[in-house]
């Protein structure tokens, strides 16, 4: 059923034939990040998170491997946008019947384009109003006002954590975010003093002031939920909404950026970390995402640092030993998220734990820090005993197999 406001501008009986040419391959700005042709990428995984980006790496492989320079996109760009770029004068009835006896799929792509054209001009826009000859960009061109819309790509400075002085610090990074782009969540074109399809929020002890779409928040159970008594949302003075949740004033604008790129896309920082120093980057994220998500109860959220810790990042021995301590630190309440995190920090620091106690990097600290957190020391010898019983139930499956193995060879 085609849409109202369609057939409003479409006289009864019309018929539109709709030519879909090819998939479209697409990538979320901040999963776009600079191609260097030295580092080596996660086939599979660049593919499942931004479909087309790993096409496109491809691509640009093969252009470096052929040499291809400068004149040869240009003259490729020019012959994709004569596909489609039509004048005027040629969109005449003699020359679509000069094209009946192409056979090849060249020409009738060209052709069927042309056709569309044709019939949308025809029925879109008056006669009179003809562009001239010379204008090169000519109405007509629906594909040239789409590359219009396009919006360039503009350099992003470096955002300023506020959790460096914690995560950053204690990880050993100097700094975070160089290659992370920030959210432009906050930006928004247009006057919104009476509208209700935004939500303005104070972020901070300074109320730094941000502003959202409604539909990004207004669905979420942890700011509206009627059967809960849960209602953060509020008129101010300016009559905008307002989103009044009291753990605003605990949490830093900065961090509250994570929040704020994952109400709007479902995702937050790094999504496909690529080496050492980006994957300790990523892990640093999550950690700050995560004081962030749990301050304002965000379940959904902290699942999805959760996953993220699990099936994207490389683990680090320090930094895993830094946020299991810190988690136990503050932990006050226990959500299913929260159940998540602990037994994996708690499991990965039981794997690990000879490595942890004959290192001389990690002894000292590591022993003071669980002797000083008595239930992260007892979460880390429940998973050892239940290994060890595990191992010693295998080993002796094995024992029990060799001596039957024995006793069939003796008779």
């Amino acid at each position: 059923m085609a849409p109202d406001d369609f057939l409003r501008n479409r006289p009864s009986g019309y018929v539109t034939l709709v030519l879909r040419i090819s998939d479209v391959h697409w990538a979320s700005t901040t999963e776009i990040h600079e191609y260097d042709p030295c580092v080596q990428f996660n086939w599979n995984s660049l593919h499942a998170d931004a479909p087309g980006l790993g096409e496109a790496f491809a691509i640009a492989d093969s252009a470096l491997d052929a040499g291809l320079g400068l004149d040869h996109w240009t003259a490729e760009y020019k012959r994709q946008a004569a596909m489609v770029i039509i004048s005027d004068d040629e969109q005449t009835w003699s020359d679509f019947g000069d094209l009946d006896d192409d056979t090849d799929s060249d020409s009738e792509l060209n052709r069927a384009l042309r056709e569309s054209q044709r019939c949308s001009q025809a029925h879109s826009r008056p006669a009179e109003k003809k562009p001239s000859q010379g204008n090169a960009t000519s109405a007509s061109s629906s594909y040239e006002h789409a590359l219009r819309k396009i919006p360039t790509a503009r350099p992003i400075p470096p955002v300023r954590f506020p959790f460096e002085q914690t995560s950053g610090r204690l990880l050993g990074l100097d700094r975070l975010g160089q290659s992370f782009t920030a959210p432009t969540s906050d930006v928004v074109e247009g006057e919104l003093n009476t509208s209700d399809e935004f939500v303005q929020i104070k972020v901070g002890e300074e109320e730094s002031e941000l502003v959202l779409p409604m539909s990004c928040l207004w669905s979420r159970p942890y700011f509206r939920d009627a059967r809960a008594g849960v209602m953060h949302f509020t008129h101010n003075e300016n009559n905008l909404w307002e989103l009044t949740h009291p753990g605003l004033s605990e949490v830093e604008p900065e961090d509250f950026a994570f929040a704020a790129e994952f109400l709007e896309s479902g995702q937050f920082g790094l999504k496909v970390p690529v080496g050492h120093s980006e994957n300790r980057e990523a892990f640093a994220q999550c950690m700050s995402a995560w004081a962030t998500a749990d301050t304002l109860g965000m379940i959904d959220m902290m699942d999805h640092i959760v996953d993220k810790l699990t099936e994207r990042i490389e683990l680090d021995l320090w930094d895993m030993m830094v946020f299991a301590c810190r988690f136990y630190e503050d932990m006050d309440v226990s959500l299913p998220a929260h159940d998540r995190l602990k037994d994996f920090l708690a499991t990965y620091l039981a794997e690990n734990f000879w490595i942890y106690i004959r290192d001389d990097h990690f002894s000292s600290v590591f022993i003071d820090r669980i002797q000083a957190l008595p239930e992260l020391e007892h979460d880390i010898y429940v998973r050892r005993t239940l290994a060890l019983t595990q191992q010693l139930q295998s080993d002796d499956e094995d024992q029990d197999d060799d001596e039957d193995g024995e006793d069939n060879t003796t008779d």
